[in-house]
């Protein structure tokens, strides 16, 4: 009987999140004959193979393993290596709903439904603080690889996901305008849910994420219509908008001091301050936070700002594009 649905799950040292993914999978409200689960490990080194391995022999379970090329690479193998009509994506630290297939799947008696993106929730959204890792899609139009379905000739296609997205970022977005830019829709489900943990991550989460610039040219260079079209302006561009205070703020001190001009200087350390007012504000936004936190922010986003400049410009100049 012919394979409805393949779960691709991309893993990179998460071996303690991913058991729990595969047992929410493996008690899908769905047929068990119906789908299969592909595990891509993409080259871990913390034992994620032994217990890939060890769940592989309770079911409808498939482990596949590559070097370290990516979250991208490591989708792409889970599709070549899939049988179903419908892909869907999802992550180790994710736990679906019981009925998450079974929910998206209506959705495609539609035939101009190339893909269906679903419902995701912070699992535990009283730890989330500034420093946390966490995914929220409430209303759609995001396009998070966490929670989404994809025709299979839809991916082959599009050629599926784009290699040089070689971190966790915008690789989802590129596809997904892939998509729409042939005329086909992707529709939010959402009663098809994954619950997606807030994970304390290390105080450098910031600086990690000031790389992420980088992609923004990519993404910007193959589609700059939908970029602007589809990202949020105020923190899903390449520079959030409140960072552009600290942008312009330099080169007026700069000039202030030049000129010996205190109320020029005065000006741009007042609208320096309010850029980073607003940062921290926005980093804080509902998550709980911790004088520490604050202190840690305050300190860490007189850099990151220009990091993330650092980034974008250096995507610029790879790609040949002018993203901001």
């Amino acid at each position: 009987m012919p394979i409805t649905v393949s779960v691709v799950v991309p893993t990179y040292n998460q071996k303690d999140f991913l058991a729990g993914c595969i047992r929410a999978l493996k008690d899908q409200d769905f047929p068990g004959e119906d789908y299969e689960i592909i595990v891509v490990d993409d080259g871990s080194t913390d034992g994620t193979q032994q217990l890939s391995e060890e769940l592989q022999s309770t079911g409808n379970l498939k482990y596949f393993r590559q070097e370290n090329k990516g979250p991208g690479a490591a989708r792409n193998l889970g599709i070549s290596k899939s049988n179903g009509s419908i892909i869907a994506f999802t992550d180790t630290d994710c736990i679906p709903d019981k009925t998450w297939i079974r929910s998206a799947l209506p959705y495609f008696n539609d035939s101009g439904v190339a893909g269906v993106e679903g419902k995701t929730i912070i699992k535990n959204p009283d730890e989330n603080t500034p420093f946390s890792h966490q995914a929220q899609n409430s209303k759609g139009n995001n396009f998070m690889t966490c929670n989404i379905f994809y025709r299979r000739e839809t991916l082959e296609e599009t050629g599926g996901f784009d290699e040089r997205f070689k971190l966790a970022i915008r690789e989802d977005s590129d596809l997904a305008f892939a998509v729409i830019e042939t005329d086909k829709k992707i529709v939010f489900a959402p009663d098809s849910v994954v619950a997606h943990p807030s994970i304390n991550k290390n105080y450098l989460k910031h600086f990690r994420k000031a790389k992420e610039g980088f992609y923004d040219a990519l993404l910007y260079k193959k589609h700059p219509k939908l970029y602007r079209r589809k990202l949020k302006w105020y923190d899903g561009w390449a520079f959030p908008v409140y960072y552009y205070g600290y942008y312009l703020s330099i080169p007026v001190i700069i000039i202030s001091l030049i000129k010996n001009n205190m109320s020029l200087l005065l000006a741009a350390v007042i609208l320096f301050s309010l850029s980073h007012v607003a940062t921290i504000a926005f980093a804080c936004r509902k998550k709980t936070v911790t004088l520490k936190h604050l202190v840690i922010l305050f300190f860490q986003f007189l850099v990151i700002p220009f990091i993330r400049f650092y980034w974008v410009m250096k995507g610029n100049l790879k790609y040949k594009t002018f993203v901001w």
